[in-house]
């Protein structure tokens, strides 16, 4: 189960729901990790387009799995490790 900091995320992302600086604050932290992933994707010779998608899918995906792990007490966020491997 994810601990305080996942927490502190999903608290954070709701905040800036109703909270225009807050809203900046994240929406400008969550493009900085968007380009520094898609740099990392070009980097294996992805084209530009194709790392865009690929950052934007990882970081949703990955937002996706902290909800449900917060959320529901029967999540399996391990189960998830063994799928990926």
């Amino acid at each position: 189960q994810p601990g305080g900091t996942g927490r502190l995320l999903l608290e954070i992302s709701l905040r800036a729901t109703r909270d225009e600086e807050v809203r900046a604050l994240l929406s400008g932290a969550l493009e900085s990790l968007r380009h520094a992933l898609t740099e990392k994707y070009q980097a294996t010779g992805m084209s530009p387009q194709r790392a865009i998608g690929a950052a934007s899918y990882v970081l949703a995906a990955a937002d996706g799995l902290l909800l449900h792990a917060l959320v529901d007490p029967n999540f399996d966020l391990d189960a998830i490790g063994t799928y990926l491997n």
